[in-house]
């Protein structure tokens, strides 16, 4: 049994995200400052991070998984405050739940052009991830009174969301709990971190080369191939040139991003070679039962 054996997903984007975020601060601080590459915007090794790495063995053979969990808006976590995420889920819930909060592969504390700042980032690792969520929130015909409560309070959310950065920048927006409810959930949230102090960094982030998801969808094989993607599922709610600009929401720097990764050595979850393969399997190797992996090396990409 392995770490990311451990998770919720094995294979995909989760485990990638989990091992990008592993190593010291000094790695961690510097792959991620990479991995955003635009002017100013800073991670630190001072910085706080979810996942804060992979799931550790425990000495009774146990697993703690509490590494590698993600950010969930409002629930407790040391990136904000408690006051904070009481504020956030206050925010979007009329009645507190923690399904349906919105939640972020990646969070990291950051700096932007000197300002506190959250680096946010939703990962996915083939096409069909990004174009099965065209669709709009969901309530059920049976719902109860505070799903149906909590689907209203979220619908004003996001609406104020969307009026906020129509006035901030001119343009305009169509972010909407009917229509592309993650993509607008998530843009919704930068702008309500903007209004409560915090330059916010929103980074989709296409995982290349993720062959083992071939049989749930296309992978990448291009930044250009995931640009693309990106662009045509946000038409519907904003215009191209939100992206990869600078804005000013409720005061606050907001930048959002496309970036895309591509890990350099076969991930050890890539499949399980014959029995006569694995020695030769470099990924493979096994010390006292557990797989043994080398380093993750990463290359970033981003649109020229």
């Amino acid at each position: 049994m392995n770490w990311w054996m451990q998770l919720e997903k094995t294979r995909g984007s989760r485990p990638r995200c989990v091992s990008m975020m592993s190593g010291s601060p000094d790695e961690v601080a510097n792959r991620l400052t990479r991995l955003v590459c635009y002017s100013d915007v800073n991670v630190s090794s001072n910085d706080r991070w979810m996942p804060r790495g992979k799931p550790v063995i425990k000495s009774d053979g146990t697993w703690d998984t509490t590494p590698a969990d993600e950010m969930i808006l409002g629930k407790p976590t040391d990136l904000l405050s408690q006051a904070e995420q009481c504020q956030l889920t206050t925010w979007w819930l009329a009645h507190s739940v923690v399904a349906g909060r919105p939640n972020f592969d990646i969070a990291s504390t950051c700096t932007v052009d000197g300002q506190k700042g959250l680096l946010l980032i939703e990962a996915k690792a083939h096409d069909v991830e990004l174009r099965g969520e065209e669709a709009g929130k969901k309530l059920d015909a049976n719902a109860s009174a505070n799903s149906f409560a909590n689907h209203l309070h979220i619908g004003r959310a996001v609406a104020d969301a969307a009026a906020a950065f129509q006035r901030s920048t001119g343009l305009p927006w169509a972010i909407s709990r009917d229509q592309r409810y993650q993509m607008s959930n998530r843009f919704a949230s930068a702008s309500k971190l903007t209004e409560m102090g915090y330059a916010v960094v929103l980074v989709y982030l296409g995982f290349l080369n993720a062959n083992e998801m071939a049989d749930q969808g296309k992978p990448f094989a291009t930044h250009d191939q995931w640009n693309s993607l990106v662009k045509t599922h946000s038409s519907p709610l904003f215009q191209d040139e939100v992206w990869e600009a600078k804005w000013e929401i409720h005061g606050h720097t907001f930048v959002p991003l496309i970036r895309s990764a591509r890990l350099l050595q076969n991930p050890p979850w890539h499949g399980r070679p014959a029995r006569e393969t694995r020695a030769s399997c470099p990924c493979h190797a096994r010390t006292h039962g557990v797989l043994q992996e080398p380093p993750a090396e990463w290359e970033f990409y981003q649109h020229v």
